[in-house]
């Protein structure tokens, strides 16, 4: 299953109200590369990152995310 773009945290699994197991996960860019899709951009003097026009492309590749996908086992 595609979700957007990568899995970054962790999955939690979790019993439900109606005693079904789910599993949830967060999908979206994290760590550097939310920095490298154009919309946050350090100003930093020390940051030795490219700009944030390094792959001025990348939502025709992932998107944010910023989604968590929740599944019923």
């Amino acid at each position: 299953m595609k979700v957007g773009s990568g899995v970054v945290g962790n999955p939690i699994t979790f019993t439900g109200a109606d005693n079904r197991q789910y599993v949830a996960v967060y999908a979206g860019i994290g760590g550097d590369w939310f920095l490298l899709s154009g919309d946050v951009r350090s100003d930093d003097p020390a940051d030795v990152r490219p700009p944030a026009d390094f792959m001025p492309d990348i939502a025709r590749y992932t998107s944010q995310g910023g989604i968590v996908w929740l599944f019923a086992l």
